[in-house]
């Protein structure tokens, strides 16, 4: 299950990300010595399109909009686009090293996303 959630104390002063359901991140609210609470992924994401679209977004914003690029709708073009998320990642082929580690090409032979191994012309 996908994140809905996140802490604004460690979401906004870097102390760590803490991601979940509502009752995961407030449970992890109530622990902390300081002043916390559990804001929607989506919300947050909302208030970020709103600053595109007052064209007064920060480059910090920026920064973290790409931070919730996974979470981002796919069919949402103008959130993906300013997260600098390629029109067409869906198409763009992964491939993964001996290792496991994607993307990793030194760890031979090369794999794609099925397991298949890669022949030298793939």
């Amino acid at each position: 299950m996908q994140p809905t959630h996140f802490c604004s104390y460690c979401h906004f002063y870097g102390t760590g990300e803490t991601l979940g359901t509502l009752a995961e991140v407030q449970e992890h609210v109530s622990s902390h010595p300081v002043t916390g609470e559990a804001l929607s992924i989506a919300d947050r994401l909302e208030e970020l399109r709103t600053e595109i679209d007052a064209e007064r977004i920060s480059s910090g914003e920026l920064a973290e909009l790409q931070n919730w690029a996974p979470y981002i709708d796919r069919s949402d073009m103008q959130l993906l686009e300013w997260a600098g998320v390629p029109e067409h990642e869906e198409e763009v082929s992964k491939t993964y090293g001996a290792c496991g580690v994607e993307g990793c090409t030194d760890c031979l032979p090369l794999f794609d996303a099925d397991n298949n191994q890669l022949t030298e012309g793939n």
